[in-house]
């Protein structure tokens, strides 16, 4: 194969490749659009379950406290039963 058939068959892939380049290029495009949307939507539903989280675990921490507190109270009161049978 001469220079010449090769310049001429190189000349066919790079007109061949700026044929399909457009249409690759606005393909890549939307599907990166089509991937931030999607990206977009996980963050925010992973902002809701984050925050239904905080809030459940802000209740359980409350009822924890609630409890301890109850048992203290308890030891509280048998200390002051023990104290007065003595």
């Amino acid at each position: 194969m001469t220079t010449e058939e090769r310049l001429h068959r190189l000349e066919g892939i790079v007109e061949g490749i700026m044929v399909t380049l457009p249409d690759q290029i606005t393909a890549l495009e939307n599907r990166i659009t089509s991937l931030e949307a999607r990206m977009d939507l996980l963050r925010q539903e992973l902002k809701g379950e984050i925050q239904s989280l905080r809030e459940e675990l802000k209740g359980d921490i409350n009822t924890a406290l609630n409890r301890i507190m109850l048992y203290f109270t308890g030891l509280a009161a048998l200390l002051a039963l023990l104290t007065l049978w003595r």
